[in-house]
């Protein structure tokens, strides 16, 4: 995003300052609305346009996610609520994002999402996601520095892969004000049908705005990316909200279905024009020498010292508690089965 620096001049002096340069959050403005008769005559047309497009996603197996970050109680549930609504609920899954449990602690933090997301053809809507390592688990140091830190990387390639397998991926963060945030949770405590959705933890991240605020700064600017890019929704007025977030999901499904049908396109031209050219390839395993060998006796040696090694190791291994992971590949008959045994 493109830098707001204001200059500051006084006239007395004739000197020049620069003020502080705005941040992605300080540029959005929440006073944005949609009046509620405008709001229904454009939300049926979307309504309609998003049913269409879940149909032709699910024909051209096109996987869906979409990701709800924010504040508590921008209104993430009831965006989520709204969304569903409009679209066939044997095609769609929401995934609400808990803390994890011990067997998710013992695995790499994004396992958990990794089984979560849709197969071809389906929608995945995250009611929180795999962001909660930079933002409350850094905020409330539920995780080590290092560990948040590297988080961002880890993410990126995550979603890389996704994007790259066909995935199309919608990430919206729901931005309201610290004063904003503070009339919702009054409202909320003052009925009582709706008192208990505010809890002292919600209070406690109230009180740590600020903090928070930087947390959601880095985040946007580390993890908006070409291929998983992030889109800030002015949260105050709903109507807005539904909108922008029923227009964000038709037009990036609707980029992917063009691309798809114009891929489809480029392919069958290339096969007409393309040469055979299996005669002229080379591989790296035209290079491997199968002449290599050991003596029985060779062989009893190094595999009694390297099965003592694995053994020792094996205990290492449980105690830090570090996941290994073996593949085996090979032609048919080559002898990996025999080799796991040993």
């Amino acid at each position: 995003m493109g830098s707001c620096i204001a200059i500051l001049f006084d006239a007395a002096t004739g000197n020049g300052s620069k003020k502080k340069e705005l941040t992605m959050l300080e540029k959005i403005d929440l006073t944005k609305k949609i009046a509620k008769p405008e709001y229904k005559t454009i939300i049926t047309g979307l309504e309609l346009k998003l049913a269409e497009l879940q149909r032709e996603a699910k024909d051209l197996k096109i996987p869906v996610i979409v990701v709800f970050e924010g504040w508590d109680a921008a209104g993430k549930g009831t965006m989520i609520n709204r969304l569903i609504l409009s679209i066939d609920p044997r095609g769609f899954t929401v995934y609400p994002t808990n803390p994890p449990n011990e067997e998710e602690r013992l695995r790499p933090f994004l396992w958990r999402f990794w089984s979560n997301t849709p197969e071809k053809g389906r929608i995945t809507i995250f009611d929180r996601s795999w962001y909660g390592r930079v933002l409350v688990e850094r905020v409330d140091k539920i995780v080590k520095k290092k560990d948040w830190m590297v988080a961002y990387d880890e993410i990126k390639s995550f979603e890389r892969q996704l994007v790259d397998e066909g995935a199309v991926i919608i990430k919206f963060f729901l931005h309201i004000d610290k004063n904003e945030q503070k009339k919702r949770f009054k409202k909320l405590q003052n009925n009582s049908s709706t008192a208990w959705k505010v809890t002292k933890d919600d209070w406690k991240h109230h009180k740590q705005y600020r903090e928070y605020f930087d947390a959601v700064e880095d985040m946007l600017a580390k993890t908006d990316t070409e291929y998983a890019p992030w889109t800030i929704v002015e949260a105050h007025d709903r109507h807005f909200a539904s909108v922008k977030i029923f227009k964000t999901i038709i037009d990036a499904v609707e980029r992917k279905k063009f691309e798809l049908q114009h891929a489809e396109e480029n392919h069958a031209a290339f096969v007409k024009s393309s040469i055979d050219v299996k005669n002229i390839s080379s591989s790296v395993l035209d290079k491997v020498d199968l002449s290599v060998s050991l003596t029985r006796e060779e062989y009893s040696a190094a595999l009694k010292k390297y099965q003592q090694r694995i053994r020792e190791l094996e205990h290492e291994v449980y105690i830090r508690r570090l996941p290994i992971i073996m593949v085996y590949e090979g032609w048919d008959a080559a002898g990996k089965g025999g080799n796991i045994k040993r």
